[in-house]
Formats: C-alpha cells, sequence, structure tokens
C-alpha cells in the first residue's frame, strides 16, 4: 500500500474476530473507531455475518461503547434478497438460514419454496443453527432437478466468545456442495456485492476507504479484489511488519488495534490507546 493509511476518507471494519469476538470487544477498538470519528473520517462496518440483522449488530455494537446505526452495517442477512436479484433475478429460492434470511428474501419479490414444491429456481445457504439431514437432503433434491447454488459466505466459522471457533455458512455449504456437486455463487466476502453495497453507504469510491480485517481470505483478498487498500489485524501473531503477508497481498500486519497508532501517526499526531 502505497499510501498512508491516515491518508483515507473512510474505514470499513470487519466485525467478528476484529471489533468483536462474540460478546467481548477487542481491546481498543472502540478507541480507534471514535478517534477515526473525531478525526471527520466515515466509518462503516461490514461482515459476513448471516444470522443476525444490522439493527441487531448496531445495537451490539452501541453496547460496547461504538457509535453504529443500522445504516452503517452491512450483512448477508438483510441483503440476500437483493443479492439474489441482481445474480439471477425474481426467481423461486429454498434457503438455508434464519427466518430473517427468508424474510430479506421475500422482501424483495422472491417466493419462498413451500414444502410442496418439487423444484426451485436457486438453494441459498446461511448460517442456520438449526441445520439438519432434512434440509440437507431437500437441498440436494432441488440441486440436482437444475437449481442453482448461492451462499452467503464461504466461512467455515468465525470466532466467538474467548476465540472459540463458531460453525459458519461455510461448514454447512461443504456438505450441500459435497451433496450436489455444484458451486455456489457468493454475497459475501471475498466477493465484490457485500464491499459494493458498504461503499455506497459511505458514499465513497474503493480508492478513498480503507479495509481493516483480520481474515487474509476473505478481508483482505476481497479488498484487493474491490479496489480497496487494508490493514490486515494478525491477532493470531502469525506474521509481523509490512510485507506480501495476507493471501499474497502486500499491506500492513499488525497486531493489535493499539498499534494501528504508528500508521494513523500522521493524523494530527494523535494516537488511538
Amino acid at each position: 500500500m502505497s499510501r498512508r493509511p491516515g491518508d483515507f476518507d473512510g474505514y470499513l471494519f470487519d466485525l467478528d474476530g476484529c471489533v468483536y469476538e462474540g460478546s467481548s470487544p477487542t481491546p481498543s477498538a472502540a478507541a480507534l473507531i471514535a478517534f477515526l470519528a473525531r478525526k471527520g473520517k466515515k466509518v462503516a462496518f461490514l461482515s459476513n455475518n448471516s444470522s443476525e440483522g444490522a439493527d441487531e449488530v448496531a445495537a451490539k455494537l452501541r453496547g460496547m461503547g461504538i457509535d453504529a446505526d443500522p445504516e452503517d452495517v452491512s450483512l448477508p442477512t438483510d441483503l440476500a434478497g437483493e443479492f439474489l436479484l441482481e445474480s439471477f433475478g425474481r426467481v423461486s429460492v429454498f434457503p438455508i438460514g434464519n427466518g430473517r434470511v427468508a424474510e430479506a428474501i421475500r422482501s424483495s419479490g422472491h417466493r419462498i419454496a413451500g414444502n410442496g414444491d418439487e423444484s426451485c429456481d436457486v438453494v441459498f445457504v446461511a448460517r442456520d443453527s438449526e441445520f439438519s439431514y432434512a434440509k440437507l437432503e431437500r437441498a440436494a433434491r432441488f440441486l440436482s432437478g437444475g437449481a442453482r447454488l448461492a451462499a452467503a459466505n464461504p466461512d467455515d466459522y468465525h470466532i466467538g466468545d474467548a476465540g472459540a471457533r463458531v460453525p459458519e455458512t461455510g461448514a454447512i455449504l461443504a456438505s450441500v456442495r459435497s451433496a450436489s456437486g455444484k458451486e455456489a455463487a457468493v454475497l459475501g466476502k471475498p466477493e465484490s456485492f457485500l464491499f459494493r453495497r458498504a461503499l455506497a453507504a459511505l458514499g465513497l469510491g474503493p480508492e478513498r476507504v480503507l479495509m481493516i480485517g483480520d481474515n487474509p481470505a476473505t478481508d483482505i483478498a476481497g479488498a484487493a479484489k474491490a479496489g480497496l487498500a487494508s490493514v490486515w489485524i494478525d491477532r493470531a501473531d502469525e506474521k509481523r511488519g509490512f510485507g506480501a503477508g495476507a493471501a499474497g497481498i502486500e499491506c500492513p500486519c499488525i497486531r493489535a488495534y493499539r498499534d494501528l497508532s504508528e500508521f494513523l501517526g500522521d493524523l494530527e499526531g494523535n494516537h488511538a490507546e
């Protein structure tokens, strides 16, 4: 990255494992975000989270002392219907996911496949805490009958409380792909759809926005694909320093938010403590 991280007008933050882990805020995240806001920078959030809505996530952030409105948060949960409309047109859908995903799909004019339907146009996979063999079997039947496959994200897990791995959409998607032999069109990171929606919410072009995330395969690779520079928060301490680390993409790599002060020091010499 040729520009200094403090030179950007907008900042996109990943959430799970980056701004918070489960119900616990990441140390110094709130201070950094408040620091950026004081400097007149625009801040927004995007996540591959496909089980919560933007209103829930914004409330969670506010509870951690981070100023956020639903309009600041871009999630597959809320955008599933728009993604399907852009990708396939108005279609009949068998959703694997919670009720909010189904409602977002329905609200964009799609039809939800009923229990009596023998076919549908698209099987859409999101995180589903009640995923079952029966759902897998039905998805495989639809897909073998010609339905196309789409997914909220490819993540196998996200980081929860105390650093625990929480199974994600990708774990469910793997079983659907194995049973059907089909590849999925993906809504979330590292694909560009979610980034485009987040940039639109900021009202900025990609060259004016810096992505900050902890996952090289989704946050850093996705930012590069969407034309954004990025900073890798490597909290696992796999790599330190500036160089080509995350997914083969050259970007600053730091261990914790407090270390970001060395990169943001050009903002009137102030640091996020």
